[in-house]
């Protein structure tokens, strides 16, 4: 029997990319052992499947992966009830690369700043008249509000391009631990 809590060091096969979400295909890195430490239960190289997801959170830089079955080399499988991981040093979840876009986002802020500028100097300057007063012509009127328009089209545009969430990358071979929640039942495995 394996009791909970119990960490089981593995390493990814397929690498990750949050964008989307997906399987995963891990494999146990060392031979797990009975809790009395002397029998061998789950036998370096079988293998864990899992799945992620790609909703990463702005600042997030770890990926959570729920483990849903494990298949030992002899064939056998266990359904494993969505277990998560922890890194080598005990954290919760994956962490490997972490792209959050800055200079995507920067880049449209800049965006931002060169659109709102020229937004306002399309509009018309009121230059005073022989009374003190200025009235636009047709042409600075018709400017000033196609300019008006085409940047609250642009603001909006790049406003969404700035809500990027950052991009979690796993390369394949990471260790990790993957983290028994649940007491496993398991047959002392056997080489056949």
């Amino acid at each position: 029997m394996l009791h909970a809590g119990t960490m089981l060091p593995a390493m990814l096969i397929t690498g990750v990319n949050s964008d989307l979400p997906g399987e995963i295909i891990a494999q146990v890195s060392r031979n797990v052992y009975d809790s009395g430490q002397r029998v061998v239960l789950i036998p370096r190289g079988s293998r864990l499947i899992g799945r992620y997801d790609s909703q990463v959170a702005l600042g997030q830089n770890r990926l959570l992966v729920a483990w849903t079955r494990l298949i030992l080399p002899d064939g056998r499988s266990l359904a494993l009830p969505g277990l998560g991981s922890k890194d080598t040093q005990g954290a919760s979840g994956i962490q490997d690369r972490t792209n959050n876009h800055y200079r995507r986002v920067y880049g449209n802020a800049l965006l931002l700043s060169i659109i709102g500028a020229g937004a306002q100097l399309s509009q018309p300057r009121q230059d005073a008249g022989p009374y003190g007063y200025g009235a636009p012509s047709v042409a600075q009127v018709g400017a000033a509000a196609v300019g008006q328009q085409l940047s609250s089209v642009a603001l909006e545009v790049i406003r969404r391009n700035m809500e990027v969430r950052p991009t979690v990358e796993i390369r394949q071979g990471m260790p990790f631990n993957v983290f028994l929640t649940t007491d496993l039942t398991l047959l002392a495995y056997t080489d056949h």
